[in-house]
């Protein structure tokens, strides 16, 4: 089941990521949640659908094996995938840099 990266984490994950062991703000907890949705617009907007969902099924803990079986292609496919929405990524990141 593909579900979006905001769904993917959820806010223990999410209370892990913001501080070690401290006591989370909501209003910061709610500011990073907000980051994660932005960020899930963003990849939905620049990668393709396949893109997008591999990575998902990637970032849940899938092999590249379990996600080629679910696409019913090949590994080497799989792997492609998640290279090219890594670097499409890393260019937008870099042109957003260079225009600010």
């Amino acid at each position: 089941k593909i579900v979006s990266l905001s769904k993917l984490i959820n806010d223990k994950e999410l209370s892990y990521f913001i501080k070690d062991n401290a006591v989370i703000d909501p209003e910061e907890l709610i500011a990073s949640k907000d980051s994660i949705v932005r960020l899930d617009n963003y990849l939905k907007s620049w990668l393709t659908e396949k893109e997008y969902k591999v990575l998902i099924y990637r970032m849940q803990g899938r092999s590249y094996e379990d996600i080629a079986r679910i696409f019913n292609t090949s590994i080497k496919s799989i792997d492609n995938n998640i290279q090219r929405a890594k670097k499409k990524c890393k260019n937008t990141y870099v042109r957003n840099i260079i225009n600010l």
